[in-house]
């Protein structure tokens, strides 16, 4: 299936929540989304704005100016999450990430045991060294 076009006239891009409501659904949102404007250049953003505002009006809401650019579109793919499956599914990504999180603190104690034996070989290499 292809990807619907937001109203920014581009197509969207496939997203999948990792909210408390909707664990694990995709949906099609702007991709536009989550991208900002460069604000450290006052008049490169209002030459932008304008520009946008002349070319794609729907980017900016009825309420004021969008403030990342994007139009805003949302479109669900898949269906609502009963709450057994919802619950199902946050446990499992909790789980998940309580396993990459104890994954990378023993990568990091590797790390430093192998950083620490590495020095510790050229301490001796370089006292071996200099009794020559």
């Amino acid at each position: 299936m292809a990807a619907p076009f937001c109203h920014c006239g581009e197509p969207t891009d496939l997203k999948t929540s990792w909210t408390e409501a909707n664990p694990g659904r995709r949906f099609y949102g702007c991709s536009r989304y989550g991208v900002r404007f460069i604000h450290h250049c006052f008049l490169f953003s209002v030459t932008i704005r304008l520009l946008c505002r002349l070319f794609h009006p729907s980017i900016f809401s009825v309420d004021g100016v969008s403030t990342n650019g994007a139009c805003n579109y949302f479109r669900w793919l898949d269906p609502a999450l009963d709450e057994h499956m919802r619950n199902v599914l946050l446990n499992f990504h909790r789980r998940i990430r309580e396993l990459e999180k104890r994954q990378n603190k023993e990568v990091s104690k590797f790390d430093r045991k192998m950083v620490s034996f590495i020095i510790l070989g050229a301490i001796v290499f370089f006292l071996f060294w200099i009794g020559k």
